[in-house]
């Protein structure tokens, strides 16, 4: 079963790719992406969350904006890394979407409030958000399923020797978050260095089509992370421990967050050798693994990019198919050629008039859906995760034809419905 995201971000050439792969990887169902200045200010990584999410066909995943500031401090950003906009030399359409009314701390609040135990929030930029919300509501920490950050470091930092970018950018958020009674799954330098977008990385990302050439490829040859010509993706490591922890190892610690040093604010003074931790810091890393799982990933966003959302045979088009569409055909599809073609399993419904590919329309079932969510603008469950689960569903005879019945299925087959009965 995926699991459920917000992502907390400041798009940001490396916050892009991480959406990109949060939208991609099927076990990953990305309900709602929040907002914050940090590697530009927050007009601008509104503005790049937006087209991102357009561009890769995530449009129907609100975004809501949040602080602009951090919480004590003067806002710095990082256009000397990520370039002017944010995305580097990536640019994409303007978007035709507005964001999501309201501020980012309310939604996750009232999102993860409405379904505890349910949602893992993964925050790959400055803490500002997570620590006004966590302060608003203290139970916060005990309502997500997990709680990811990209930031820190265990050892040295990236814009100072002590700190880590996100850390440094507003440490009083980060020390009010690891003071917040949850276990913090700390994804910080100590990894993200080894996830280098060396030459033969994006040589493959070359096959991406317009994934690729329009987004990916010029948005690193333009992002400055570091000293050497490989760029770390360090927001990607974030969601790809999500989907698959295996690919890091973790060792439980103690972190706490320097904020008085003059050299040294924005340190997280990491101890490894404690009776209280509060966080499992990421200590190593498969990176070819890693590699393989994110190309595969883009591979399938490319394609569906790629792909005219149609029925398999032509028919109508997939008004309501939303994120993950043509990929959820493909699998719901090879789901029917397995099942039809069982003897038993329709002989008591005489349900013969099913096409033996049953190419599915996603869109009508939506059990992912958080519950009371603000204003009711809670995310669609974009994979239709539990369609599966209905294709023996309920139903209602339709008509007969040739000796054969068809059946009206429940919402999310009506368009096989419309293509098996010729309609």
């Amino acid at each position: 079963m995926s699991t459920k995201i917000i992502l907390d971000c400041d798009p940001g050439i490396d916050d892009a790719l991480a959406i990109t792969f949060a939208h991609g990887h099927p076990d990953v169902d990305l309900i709602g992406i929040t907002t914050v200045a940090g590697n530009v200010s927050l007009d601008k990584t509104t503005r790049n969350a937006l087209a991102v999410t357009e561009f890769v066909g995530a449009d129907t995943i609100p975004v809501t904006p949040g602080s602009s500031v951090p919480l004590v401090r003067r806002a710095l950003h990082a256009e000397q890394v990520h370039g002017e906009t944010g995305l580097g030399g990536a640019v994409l359409p303007e978007p035709g979407r507005k964001p999501r009314d309201g501020h980012a701390i309310d939604y996750i609040i009232d999102t993860i409030g409405a379904a505890p135990g349910e949602i893992t929030l993964v925050a790959t930029g400055p803490m500002t958000n997570i620590a006004l919300a966590v302060r608003r509501e203290p139970l916060l920490a005990t309502w997500v399923k997990d709680f990811v950050i990209m930031g820190g470091s265990s050892g040295r930092g990236n814009v100072t020797p002590a700190a880590e970018f996100n850390i440094w950018a507003d440490p009083e958020a980060a020390a009010v978050v690891f003071d917040a009674g949850w276990n913090v799954r700390m994804i910080g330098l100590d990894v993200t260095l080894r996830a280098l977008a060396t030459p033969p990385v994006r040589e493959r990302m070359r096959e991406f089509g317009k994934l690729g050439a329009d987004l990916l490829l010029p948005a690193l040859a333009q992002y400055r992370d570091s000293a050497g010509d490989d760029p770390a993706v360090h927001d990607v490591c974030a969601v790809v421990s999500v989907a698959h922890p295996s690919v890091f190892g973790y060792t439980s610690a103690a972190v706490e967050v320097e904020t008085a040093g003059r050299l040294t604010a924005g340190m997280t003074v990491t101890s490894f050798e404690t009776d209280a931790p509060n966080a499992a810091v990421a200590t190593s890393i498969a990176a070819s693994d890693f590699w393989d799982i994110v190309l595969a990933t883009y591979g399938d966003v490319a394609t569906e990019m790629s792909e005219p959302r149609k029925l398999a045979s032509g028919g109508d088009e997939l008004s309501g198919a939303g994120p993950g569409g043509v990929r959820q055909q493909r699998r719901l599809g090879a789901l029917g050629q397995r099942l039809v073609p069982f003897d038993g399993l329709f002989r008591d419904l005489d349900q013969v008039g099913v096409p033996p590919a049953l190419t599915v329309a996603p869109g009508g079932a939506q059990p992912g859906r958080p519950r009371a969510a603000p204003h009711g603008q809670a995310a669609r469950d974009r994979h239709d995760r539990h369609v599966g689960r209905r294709v023996i569903g309920a139903h209602q005879p339709l008509e007969a034809s040739g000796g054969q019945r068809r059946f009206q299925f429940p919402h999310c087959l009506s368009g096989v419905h419309r293509q098996a009965a010729g309609r």
